[in-house]
């Protein structure tokens, strides 16, 4: 049992918004404070989300809902209000995405890579499949938007379309590049690290929807 209410503008620094948002934090307190005078037992209460954790700290409820922050991103990629936490608590992303390489094939110029033979080679080119497509929520929405991954340490490109179950990946310039070999879409490789807002910007997403869309069938690996 309890009371709780959303808020639906916290995530926004433009003055609008914060009225906005000040607005709906008074009514929840004039709420709380009318059922509360008739000794009614609220249980719970909680108002707060990642964004009103991080910008509205003199709520004070029994209970605060992070959300994205737990993920330690960004809600939107040009989000400017979690970067101005104090030093202390500045977040760290706490999940990477990975799946391996299947194939590495050398290709003619030429030769078209895909569905629809939406991506011809100009040159003759290293092509890699890897282990992931749509249907692991890795969103076709990136498709021909020079996409890149990591594979050992070294950057290389998806080419073609983002198939329901694999995605070809030009490893022209990746040294010793070979079938089993780790990719990241998103996270930390070596020195190296790709943010996950690569996906959602090139997806026209929010962060909130790519980390959501990530499918059952990829294995969940935890480390503590």
């Amino acid at each position: 049992m309890g009371i709780f209410s959303h808020l639906c503008r916290a995530d926004s620094e433009a003055e609008e918004d914060i009225l906005f948002t000040r607005k709906q934090i008074e009514n929840f307190d004039y709420i709380i404070d009318e059922l509360e005078s008739e000794k009614l037992n609220l249980g719970k209460v909680h108002l707060q989300n990642s964004y009103g954790i991080a910008s509205y700290r003199e709520i004070h409820r029994d209970l605060a809902r992070p959300g994205i922050i737990l993920y330690g991103v960004p809600c939107d990629p040009c989000d400017t209000i979690l970067s101005k936490l104090p030093e202390k608590e500045q977040l760290k992303p706490t999940m990477s995405l990975r799946c391996r390489v299947a194939m590495v094939k050398e290709v003619d110029s030429g030769e078209n890579i895909g569905y629809g033979n939406n991506f011809t080679t100009s040159k003759p080119m290293k092509i890699a499949t890897i282990t992931i497509g749509y249907a692991d929520g890795f969103s076709r929405a990136v498709s021909k938007k020079d996409f890149k991954v990591l594979i050992n340490g070294q950057y290389g490109t998806i080419v073609g379309n983002v198939c329901m179950d694999q995605t070809m990946v030009d490893v022209t310039d990746v040294d010793d590049v070979k079938e089993g070999d780790i990719v990241t879409l998103f996270g930390q490789d070596g020195e190296f690290y790709l943010p996950v807002n690569q996906l959602s910007r090139l997806s026209g997403t929010i962060t909130n929807e790519t980390l959501s869309c990530i499918g059952n069938r990829v294995e969940r690996v935890y480390h503590y």
